[in-house]
């Protein structure tokens, strides 16, 4: 199994030491589910997909969505709020 580099900022530090799981949505963008990107983002991930470098965007809550990052083998985890 090829390691795996995975990145978090702050704000979703803070959610998982409020008991957020990250492991279904990561399980899910490793597996090639993107989730919820757009068109456009579904074809720029399958062109992506010759360097490297992949989106996904999943919803936590109405008020929380996660946007997941591959580039070059490291995975940043990122939160949007509204």
């Amino acid at each position: 199994m090829t390691k795996k580099t995975i990145h978090i900022t702050p704000a979703v530090a803070l959610l998982m030491a409020e008991g957020l799981d990250l492991t279904p949505y990561l399980i899910r963008h490793f597996g090639g589910d993107r989730g919820e990107v757009t068109e456009a983002e579904q074809r720029k991930n399958r062109e992506s997909l010759r360097t490297d470098q992949v989106l996904s965007i999943y919803t936590v809550t109405p008020r929380i969505t996660l946007w997941v990052t591959t580039r070059a083998g490291k995975t940043l985890v990122m939160l949007s709020q509204a």
